[in-house]
């Protein structure tokens, strides 16, 4: 089963020197109005390399994860995440499935500004997605809302939602 690169596995792996870390690539965004940066890390640590944007695709599913950082230090970290899903093969122009998008100001503590439970859908558009046999290459921009919740079991506060738009381009891991 290939590995997933979510949050929460970054969490387990702990902090990384930025010395160990390699840039991949660049998220911006503006989010309500205010301009904020992410950069998108591969890291090699001891039992493998982490990299925070990734591709898996099966037949059923598949997924293009992307997750930036204002440093290489994931569990304190300034984050945010684009996760887009498309039923069975990706092809160019394909309409996903679900858009994602986690803001994590504080690091995974808290609070969190999420699309899921906003009053319209995040929407993202892939300009272009080359691969290069382990590795590939994306350029996307994205939009949205963004509700706050105090905590991840907590229900978003539609009073709190802030508009989000934003651009990545990467380097990825294909799994």
């Amino acid at each position: 089963m290939a590995r997933r690169f979510d949050c929460v596995a970054l969490v387990l792996w702990g902090f990384a020197s930025p010395c160990w870390a390699e840039e991949l690539g660049v998220m911006t965004a503006r989010l309500d109005g205010v301009p904020h940066e992410w950069r998108i890390h591969a890291l090699d640590r001891p039992g493998g390399r982490i990299v925070t944007a990734g591709f898996r695709q099966s037949q059923w599913l598949a997924e293009l994860q992307i997750q930036g950082y204002d440093a290489p230090r994931f569990a304190g970290a300034d984050g945010m995440a684009v996760t887009v899903r498309f039923a069975g093969w990706y092809s160019p122009g394909a309409e996903p499935l679900s858009v994602d998008i986690l803001y994590t100001p504080e690091g995974l503590g808290g609070p969190y500004w999420t699309s899921a439970g906003a009053s319209r859908p995040a929407q993202v558009e892939i300009v272009r997605f080359d691969i290069h046999g382990s590795m590939g290459e994306v350029e996307l921009a994205f939009t949205g809302e963004l509700c706050r919740k105090p905590s991840l079991s907590s229900a978003v506060d539609p009073a709190t939602c802030v508009e989000i738009l934003g651009v990545v381009e990467t380097r990825l891991a294909m799994e």
